[in-house]
């Protein structure tokens, strides 16, 4: 897949030092993904989540919100935005 936004996760990074080495994992499994469906996600983070046309991965045990649109089609994931959980919760996307 190809990422879209990925300069969100480098600034994101800068400010949460801690999410470095999960977010870098991130990347590297979703550059090596081939996924047609939600199932296809589901298979690769089991703990995705769908809510609408947007998908939020949890990052590090559930410290971060990775905020994705999926264009299965173009095999493109376009990174909205990204949150601690407790900004995530403010935001009440669920």
């Amino acid at each position: 897949m190809k990422i879209v936004g990925a300069d969100k996760l480098d600034k994101f990074k800068k400010k949460h030092p801690s999410s470095r080495v999960p977010l870098d994992r991130w990347v590297m499994v979703v550059k090596a993904a081939k996924w047609n469906k939600y199932g296809d996600i589901k298979l690769t983070f089991n703990s995705v989540d769908k809510v609408g046309d947007i998908f939020v991965f949890n990052i590090k045990g559930n410290d971060f919100r990775l905020i994705a649109e999926v264009i299965f089609q173009g095999n493109l994931v376009i990174i909205k935005n990204i949150w601690d959980h407790k900004t995530y919760d403010k935001k009440q996307l669920k």
